[in-house]
């Protein structure tokens, strides 16, 4: 006998099939035919179910066909049948209270949660009321904070208007020194810039007067060098005379 909360070992062949026992050889051979194109892993429109146990359902249905679709098998199964039927019966009605339980469990837990979702909501109104009076205090302290320090702000807002048009007029005054100090800075460099380029023009020339004295100087040099050499060549050479 198969374990209470096991599987049974043998399988259901006529349920996996969805046929009775008294099923004929035809009605069996086409109920297993219906089921492989259903369960085939090659087949399209099963491919797009998305199903993952394509496979393992095509073996269980070819196994109880492969059984109820031998004479022999059949008999011999349908000798045990009785007791087979009975084990899956009571694994089916176990697991059917297994579900149900499962389903009293989730309908408390759901039940629980909605009790602790209304009492954290009845919380939040409470919560939120106390806030709400909180800010209109709040609020209302504000005002007078603010009545209070209105005749301070006016008279603080007319001290640092006046303090602000004395340091206007201060940089005013700043501003047109320095306007006038950048002036006269200005006007001085480019006097400089002017007197050093005069200074640097006038170093240009003389040395380029340099130049050329320095190159008058070689001309006449060379040019009498040349003289002295032409009036050596020019004189009646000496001979020895015994």
């Amino acid at each position: 006998m198969d374990n209470a909360n096991e599987l049974p070992s043998t399988p259901d062949y006529y349920q996996d099939l969805g046929v009775s026992q008294t099923a004929s050889p035809a009605m069996i051979r086409k109920a297993f035919r219906k089921l492989a194109l259903a369960t085939h892993p090659d087949k399209n429109q099963y491919k797009d179910t998305g199903n993952q146990n394509n496979a393992a359902d095509f073996r269980k249905v070819r196994e109880a066909y492969e059984c109820l679709s031998d004479p022999k098998k059949r008999a011999s199964y349908d000798e045990r049948y009785l007791y087979i039927q009975a084990a899956w019966e009571k694994y089916r009605e176990q697991q059917a209270g297994q579900i149900r339980r499962e389903q009293e469990r989730l309908a408390k837990k759901k039940a629980e949660e909605e009790r602790k979702t209304a009492e954290a909501e009845r919380l939040r109104k409470l919560e939120a009321q106390r806030k709400e009076a909180e800010e209109k205090l709040r609020r209302k302290e504000l005002r007078d904070e603010r009545a209070r320090q209105a005749e301070m702000r006016s008279k603080e807002v007319a001290r640092k208007a006046w303090e602000q048009h004395q340091l206007e007029a201060k940089d005013r005054i700043r501003l047109q020194k320095e306007a006038a100090a950048e002036a006269r800075s200005k006007e001085v460099a480019e006097k400089m810039r002017a007197e050093q380029e005069k200074a640097a023009r006038e170093r240009m020339r003389l040395f380029h007067i340099q130049e050329m004295q320095d190159d008058s100087r070689r001309f006449w040099a060379n040019l009498d060098h040349a003289m002295q050499d032409s009036s050596h060549s020019d004189l009646p050479s000496t001979s020895l005379t015994a």
